[in-house]
């Protein structure tokens, strides 16, 4: 019941937003002011106050989060120099409260008007600052999202003699997310002058943007350009133009028409990533992204994609749907040409089906928006030539004829879907620790894929549907070399190489490989040192018998653990949420902590302690429990997961936790960012910090 009222919801704000969102929005005005900019010195605390004037019938929510309600009203960090954030974006006046219907929850919003605050600390004379407000506007029937951008630049007074600033002071919290009520969340004071120079070289705590998404939408883009050349598709490209072209009164008459259709083809495909992203949601995805139900009943229905794009049999949907759908396009005006590409959007399930699937599958682990962007992003690379060939209907001569090569089309995706499944059965098995699949066999499936991909194109053998070629065309021979140099490329993994290149698709290397391929390649990268060398003075580890760090490094699995080690050792702590099945922690691996630098600094100074949030081994019937919120915690991946959010606020990974022999953080976490001298510069503030806190003790 909740699903279907927040279902609804979400879509009366997606079509009320078209028409409404300019409006809505500017329903309320914003007032930007900076307390005290004048008289501040380096060492001085300041406010940015945010207040807003809502008109009547309108609300926005507040900087206080609701549990599986609506987004709060939250303050991202563009750029920053010369200053800190301290805490989090908060709300000035009590919120009106009360439990909504639709998600089910108590929420928190204002009415006329809200005020919000965000407090910095001055760190140097020269102050930047640039960021937004993000936030909603609702009415009784729809929200709409808003930001709102700022930008300061100041010049502070030097620091007054003697002043500094309190060891507590909570810099740099991630927005939106509160401190450890038991003192948990502290960092470092800006009195030591080689750590404070350091602090101020880095960002600390800005939301990075999601360049995951961007990606994202990059690949959907390009599966809805692979979509066109279907034999289900390219076909009904020139048939559709001309009818528009040819049945309206004027060429701009069916120019209108044309994209018209266009348009509707991307409301109907991002309707769809709505609906997924309101009826599942983020939280459930990046849940389900992990289960083994989840991953194994993909990798089944992506094998069948795939037989069906070899030609065994089709995919359609029921013909009483496309009939019903194509005898309401016949109605005319703005509804028919909406319903006749409704029913291109059905006619071509058989084709596109597939693609559209895998897209939302991959959303999966994902944020909420993720399945609407990828749609968008699919959506648009697929009406793009209807549009196009209505301006230019010239154009339509140079297309290539419909023939065999569409086909060939379907089969080049049936390999790829082929590929795809084994990442599926690779999660599983990865988090569930079945041990059925690893890097060598995973590798050894993905050669034999792309060897008979190539060989295929080079009409080496046929399948059902394929017509005889009399000559290889450049193309297609140009394509069946990449493939073949893919392969080759792929046996240099079952040999040890890394293959940075498919970093977070495959499985991870083994301590065995790494240290093969350190010895072939003759580097000094540190990846020659086998881990249990590494960890000979640890004793033995929780869970360290089926997991292990990269590059030869000595980890902890186990939080306690790892602690007990620390104190033991006099180092600080890192702790790296990470994930079996997480794509950026591989990459970040593969591109950061593969650095010289970077393995010094991590094997000489700190104490790693990898914990891996996915992980599905069952916790012994002691150690299991319910959280306060009713969440239960059944396996070591749940007690790892709780952890993070519980005491950092966040559940993405990866995560990057330095803290001291008290539990204390030694500066903000950090996530996925691939600058090296960025994170250089996050270990190094980190360890200063450490030796600050323990000469001054």
């Amino acid at each position: 019941m909740k699903y279907s009222k927040i279902v609804l919801f979400f879509l009366l704000s997606f079509f009320l937003s078209f028409s409404g969102s300019a409006q809505i929005q500017n329903a309320v005005k914003w007032k930007i002011t900076l307390d005290k900019s004048a008289s501040l010195s380096v060492g001085d605390k300041f406010t940015l106050k945010f207040q807003a004037s809502i008109d009547k019938g309108y609300h926005i929510y507040a900087a206080k989060a609701s549990v599986g309600g609506p987004l709060p009203t939250t303050l991202g960090i563009d750029n920053i120099k010369g200053a800190k954030t301290l805490g989090a974006l908060k709300d000035v006046g009590k919120p009106i409260s009360e439990f909504d219907e639709v998600f089910e929850t108590q929420i928190y919003y204002f009415k006329y008007k809200a005020d919000y605050t965000q407090e910095f600390l001055v760190t140097a004379e020269d102050v930047a600052i640039t960021g937004y407000l993000d936030y909603q506007v609702c009415d009784t029937m729809a929200c709409v999202p808003g930001t709102k951008d700022f930008s300061y630049t100041f010049k502070a007074a030097a620091a007054k003699s003697g002043s500094a600033t309190s060891d507590t002071a909570t810099l740099d919290i991630p927005v939106g997310s509160e401190t450890d009520s038991s003192g948990g969340v502290s960092v470092p004071s800006a009195a030591d002058s080689a750590s404070q120079q350091l602090l101020e070289n880095i960002e600390f705590g800005t939301p990075s943007k999601d360049e995951g998404i961007l990606w994202f939408m990059l690949v959907a883009f390009g599966s809805g350009l692979l979509a066109l050349l279907t034999p289900c598709v390219f076909p009904m490209i020139p048939m559709t133009v001309s009818f528009f072209t040819k049945q309206s009164k004027s060429r701009g008459d069916g120019i209108r028409k044309a994209l018209i259709y266009s348009g509707s083809i991307v409301v109907i495909y991002v309707l769809l990533g709505v609906i997924v992203s309101a009826t599942v949601g983020a939280a459930a995805l990046n849940e389900w992204s992990t289960s083994w139900y989840f991953n194994i009943f993909f990798f089944l229905i992506c094998i069948i994609f795939a037989i069906s794009f070899f030609g065994m049999f089709e995919i359609t949907l029921p013909s009483s749907l496309v009939n019903a759908m194509d005898k309401k396009s016949e109605q005319g005006g703005l509804v028919g040409i909406f319903f006749m590409a409704f029913t291109l959007a059905l006619v071509s399930f058989s084709c596109t089906g597939p693609i559209v699937g895998t897209l939302l599958v991959e959303a999966a682990g994902g944020s909420y928006l993720r399945p609407v962007f990828g749609m968008a992003a699919y959506s648009l690379a697929f009406a793009i030539p209807f549009g196009l060939f209505a301006l230019f209907p010239s154009w339509l001569n140079t297309l290539p004829k419909s023939g065999g090569w569409l086909n060939s089309v379907k089969v080049i995706l049936g390999f790829l879907e082929l590929a795809l499944a084994l990442k599926f059965l690779s999660v599983a098995d990865m988090t569930y620790e079945w041990g059925i699949l690893d890097r060598e066999i995973y590798l050894l499936i993905w050669v034999t894929i792309f060897l008979m991909m190539g060989a295929y194109l080079m009409n080496w053998f046929k399948l059902p549907h394929d017509s005889e070629l009399s000559f290889i065309s450049v193309p297609r021979f140009m394509l069946a070399m990449s493939s073949f140099a893919f392969s080759f490329y792929l046996v240099m993994g079952i040999w040890g190489h890394p293959l940075k290149m498919l970093s977070g698709l495959l499985p991870p290397q083994s301590p065995d490989q790494q240290l093969w391929f350190s010895f072939y390649q003759g580097s000094g990268n540190g990846g020659g040192n086998h881990t249990e060398n590494a960890c000979a003075d640890t004793g033995v580890r929780k869970y360290a018998e089926s997991l292990h760090a990269p590059h030869g490094l000595c980890a902890f699995f186990d939080y306690e653990e790892g602690m007990a080690y620390a104190r033991k050792s006099g180092k600080p702590v890192i702790i790296d949420f990470t994930g079996k099945g997480c794509v950026n922690c591989r990459k970040m691996e593969d591109f950061v902590w593969v650095d010289p630098r970077v393995l010094k600094i991590l094997k000489e100074d700190f104490v790693l302690i990898s914990l891996f949030v996915d992980l599905k081994r069952d916790l012994p019937e002691n150690e299991k429990y319910t959280t306060a919120s009713g969440k239960k915690i059944r396996t070591v991946g749940d007690k790892w997961a709780w952890l993070q959010e519980e005491k950092y606020h966040t559940n993405a990974q990866p995560q990057y936790v330095l803290l001291d022999h008290q539990e204390k953080l030694l500066n903000a976490p950090v996530g996925y960012d691939r600058d090296i001298e960025k994170y250089i510069g996050f270990l190094n503030a980190g360890k200063e910090e450490f030796k600050r806190r323990v000469g001054k003790n």
